[in-house]
């Protein structure tokens, strides 16, 4: 059960565009295709905020309001990703 809730993410990830792409070729299916871009990109967008968040309430465990938690959580973020390089 484990392995199916982190895999089905992955392939969704890898999904969706080749799927938006098989759409654009007709006529009919490329409003759906460009309907299902966008979307992915703003759940892509919104996915990082959630992300910092996240991992706001798991380094701090006081009352702090939600904009400052993912403020911080995203400051964390960005650091993880610029020592990733």
């Amino acid at each position: 059960m484990g392995t199916v809730r982190r895999l089905v993410p992955r392939i969704a990830v890898l999904a969706i565009p080749f799927l938006a792409l098989f759409l654009l070729v007709t006529v009919v299916g490329a409003p759906l295709a460009l309907a299902d871009l966008l979307l992915w990109i703003v759940v892509t967008l919104a996915s990082i905020v959630f992300a910092a968040y996240s991992i706001a309430r798991l380094l701090v465990r006081g009352k702090q309001h939600p904009i400052v938690a993912a403020l911080f959580g995203g400051v964390v973020l960005i650091c993880a990703l610029i020592l990733d390089r």
